[in-house]
């Protein structure tokens, strides 16, 4: 059997990495979106870790950002006729701009 031991270990350091690639941004956005004159409070936690899950809340209206709506954005399709997801990431800041415009329209 291979090392159990690390594969545990990896698949948890995978799983904090991707909370702080998602977490910094999302905290960083945030920030900055309680300087607009109509935003009164701004909040968010991490409300769980497994999955990942956001919970963000914008002048008492709560919403939830989950990883697995990340990478669904992070990877559009090449093309909307196929099914075949790209290779290339888009950077987690914009897609997380968009999730909260989505979110909180």
């Amino acid at each position: 059997m291979s090392d159990w031991k690390k594969e545990i270990s990896d698949k948890f350091a995978s799983i904090d990495a991707r909370r702080m690639e998602i977490h910094k941004p999302l905290y960083a956005l945030l920030q900055e979106l309680k300087n607009e004159p109509s935003i009164r409070a701004v909040d968010f936690d991490l409300i769980s870790e497994h999955p990942l899950v956001w919970s963000v809340t914008i002048n008492g209206k709560t919403e939830q950002i989950n990883e697995s709506d990340v990478e669904y954005s992070q990877r559009p399709y090449t093309d909307p006729s196929d099914s075949e997801i790209s290779e290339d990431k888009r950077d987690v800041a914009e897609v997380l701009k968009e999730i909260l415009v989505r979110k909180f329209k």
